[in-house]
């Protein structure tokens, strides 16, 4: 994680699944304590983070829901995990999974550390999200009841951007934030968070106050993946190979049965009419991965052999895959990246392209040729 930060350039980076017990006694081995809440490894900085799926029943309805924590150091975390146990196996490899409410979830951690940041993952996800189509809620509040207040920040998802949310009254107070899963190394900044931070030996208070603060200027800007090609944008039935922009009765005209309902339906259904932000939206850029853009450009796949080689070539050239993604002119892309691979950046960063939107699961693409 580390290594890949430095090339992607990324200053600053979650652990992860705090919550297992075998990863924790990696971090509290590993990480070296460089301020409130910050540790450093290898000269890169860390923040306490793990990922819950809340699984209860609600409204007749069972409910599955994922949510972000984040700790304001080892100590805090420990806390958390000691009380979280009580709900489901944390020591499971992957996310874990714990029979409570997110409104219980909210009360037991914020008894055990009341600086935690509690946030709905990919909100919108049909099947994961807060306000998805499967197993979520039509607002906050009938997520995380009396406890909405100590929530301040949702999480966006791949499959939606800041100006999508703000179309949406309910959300109006609460700050939008952009995040990768560690999954693998090669997608961490796939979507990221842009803060002015004065003091990193305080970073942690530092974001904490900013996402409290909604509309700080301190937030900068997010990353984001273009959100038409996240794999949950279009109502659709991937079993069918049918997809389409909100509209229509919600059944597949292939085979019958319910679509599952995208992102983008639930934007227009939640947002009372209004088609665009009533204030200031931090600034977000729209990109696609360093890697993903060589291997369009290429005709190959990405993992292959060709496509390594052209990457860290780039980035040992300009710095880190950030620099030439936002920051490189023209004439610089072009000493930087094989021709091809320039031309199909040069198209995004002047946004002359197509999308093919996902739906259902499956990612959508670019058309960059």
């Amino acid at each position: 994680m580390s290594e890949w930060a430095v090339l992607k350039g990324l200053g600053l980076l979650g652990t992860g699944d705090f919550t297992h017990p075998l990863w924790f006694k990696q971090l509290r081995k590993k990480l070296k304590e460089c301020g409130r809440g910050a540790y450093e490894f290898r000269g890169t900085k860390f923040i306490l983070s793990a990922e819950v799926s809340c699984v209860f029943k609600k409204g007749g309805r069972a409910r599955k829901v994922h949510v972000l924590l984040l700790a304001p150091g080892l100590r805090a975390a420990d806390r958390i995990n000691g009380s979280l146990k009580k709900y489901g196996r944390i020591d499971a490899d992957g996310r874990p999974t714990l029979k409570i409410s997110c409104a219980s979830l909210a009360e037991a951690v914020l008894e055990k550390e009341e600086n935690t940041l509690i946030i709905p993952s990919h909100v919108w996800t049909p099947h994961f999200g807060a306000l998805g189509s499967k197993s979520g809620f039509d607002t906050l509040e009938e997520c995380f009841e009396n406890k909405l207040k100590h929530i301040h920040a949702v999480e966006t998802g791949l499959s939606s951007d800041p100006g999508m949310n703000r179309r949406v009254p309910f959300l109006d107070g609460f700050s939008l934030v952009s995040n990768s899963d560690a999954h693998s190394p090669q997608a961490l900044g796939r979507e990221a968070n842009v803060f002015e931070i004065r003091d990193p030996k305080n970073v942690f208070y530092e974001i904490a106050e900013i996402l409290k603060e909604r509309d700080s200027k301190k937030f900068l800007f997010t990353v984001e993946h273009f959100s038409e090609t996240g794999k949950y944008y279009h109502d659709g039935h991937r079993q069918c190979g049918f997809s389409r922009a909100p509209g229509g009765n919600g059944a597949c005209p292939v085979c019958g049965r319910k679509l599952t309902e995208g992102v983008l339906s639930r934007i227009e259904k939640s947002s009372g009419g209004r088609k665009g932000p009533p204030a200031r939206v931090p600034e977000f850029k729209g990109t696609a991965g360093l890697e993903q853009v060589i291997a369009i450009a290429r005709g190959v796949s990405v993992k292959s052999e060709a496509v390594r080689r052209e990457y860290l070539d780039a980035v040992s050239a300009a710095g880190s895959e950030f620099r030439i993604l936002l920051d490189c002119a023209p004439e610089d892309l072009r000493g930087t990246l094989e021709p091809k691979t320039a031309e199909a950046l040069m198209k995004i960063k002047t946004k002359k392209f197509g999308f093919t939107c996902g739906y259902d699961g499956k990612y959508g693409g670019l058309n960059l040729c």
